[in-house]
């Protein structure tokens, strides 16, 4: 919950503030912590919309949190107490709302919490997923391993997915494009020409008509047609925030031509290299399995993983609990079967990772072939169906004026 403090330091100087605090208390004991004498502080309670304003500006980004934890890895590794070295990372960073947090996180560590309850203090900040890991991995001893798995699930995970967004963008420029163009011919332009061929009273071509009837239909009921879009677009946000709707759409994704692919492959990726970072960390399978299901942002494969950990736990072999998913291909099956007759699970799952990267780098390739040309087309055939709508009754009109005169 966000507080809106009002404090003086020790010169006497008034100084005020908001922060995402627990409780009142805990923000003054802040405030006296860093030297300053809190007069009042109040909770920020009167708009609803703008503590949700706050709190999603308020929002510490995928990769100040990936350096963080590469950061601490390192300390960690090289020796340093984890209370030192965040004291360090703190003092060497120059963003401030993710110092001010440190700050909190380290005052809570003096008063005695461990490092997972501290950022469990702040949990629009830190991940569910990432602070479950800290906690086994404070709880096995591996912390600086945990740390580094973090950093590398978060920073491999939005490489991909910016791959994926810039591959997407020009197509989706491309579709905005012609309906931003179809909006205003249709609105504004070929109104004007349906004026000008009334007048001349003849007759048109075929094409001509169609666009003309188009254009008009359109332009009467344009805010029908927005408001319809408008309903469908609130009605399908509704939809999916709904538990059983998101779960619905969540499967239906994979379903979608070209793209799906791409994102079922992201997902076996991401399911392959978090369980194995997991396994090279020392954590315990089934916890793992819990938080690789938690790692992978789609309720369907979340509740499809936390049932074969169920069955898992009710004494299913592992191939057979990965099987009744249906969710992972032969060959994914047959490497992951032999890394563990093996011993060498956590390695064929790292190999697993690679491999679909190198699937999903060369789909997404495919894809931007594929689409970029097809869209171009598209945008041809728009221009030349229109230009021909409009320029075919004049080059008749032409036509007939030159006999005409002739």
């Amino acid at each position: 919950m966000y507080y809106q403090y009002y404090a003086r330091n020790k010169l006497g100087d008034s100084i005020t503030g908001k922060m995402d605090f627990q409780s009142k208390e805990a923000l003054a004991n802040y405030l006296i912590d860093q030297g300053l004498f809190p007069i009042k502080i109040t909770k920020m309670n009167q708009l609803i919309f703008t503590d949700f304003f706050l709190q999603k500006k308020s929002r510490l980004s995928v990769e100040h949190i990936a350096i963080l934890c590469d950061q601490l890895a390192t300390l960690i590794k090289g020796g340093t107490p984890l209370y030192k070295a965040l004291i360090w990372v703190e003092s060497s960073l120059d963003h401030l709302l993710l110092k001010s947090i440190l700050k909190k996180v380290i005052f809570q560590i003096e008063n005695g919490l461990t490092f997972y309850q501290a950022i469990s203090q702040h949990p629009n900040q830190f991940p569910l997923v990432m602070r479950n890991m800290i906690l086994i991995g404070e709880q096995t001893g591996n912390l600086h391993s945990v740390l580094k798995s973090i950093s590398n699930i978060i920073l491999s995970q939005k490489i991909l997915k910016n791959k994926l967004i810039e591959s997407l963008r020009y197509p989706c420029i491309l579709l905005f494009t012609i309906f931003i163009s179809s909006i205003v011919l249709n609105i504004w332009v070929f109104p004007q020409f349906n004026q000008i061929f009334s007048s001349m009273n003849v007759n048109l071509p075929f094409l001509t008509q169609v666009i003309l009837k188009s254009s008009s239909f359109i332009k009467n009921n344009f805010v029908y047609i927005l408001s319809g879009i408008l309903f469908v677009f609130l009605f399908f946000l509704k939809f999916y925030s709904a538990k059983d709707g998101k779960k619905k759409i969540d499967a239906c994704i994979f379903k979608i031509p070209l793209i799906g692919i791409i994102l079922k492959k992201m997902m076996l990726a991401r399911f392959a290299q978090v369980l194995s970072l997991l396994l090279f960390a020392k954590i315990p399978l089934l916890n793992a399995f819990s938080l690789v299901a938690h790692s992978i942002e789609n309720t369907y494969i979340t509740e499809k993983i936390l049932k074969m950990k169920e069955q898992i736990e009710s004494g299913i072999s592992l191939i057979d609990a990965l099987k009744s998913t249906s969710l992972f291909p032969p060959l994914m099956l047959q490497m992951i079967a032999s890394g563990a007759e093996a011993g060498e699970m956590n390695h064929a799952l790292d190999q697993i990772y690679h491999f679909y990267t190198n699937e999903i780098n060369f789909e997404i390739y495919r894809l931007s072939s594929i689409l970029n040309p097809l869209l171009l087309m598209i945008m041809a055939g728009f221009v030349l169906v229109f230009s021909l709508g409009v320029f075919l009754p004049l080059w008749d009109m032409g036509t007939i004026a030159f006999n005409n005169h002739s």
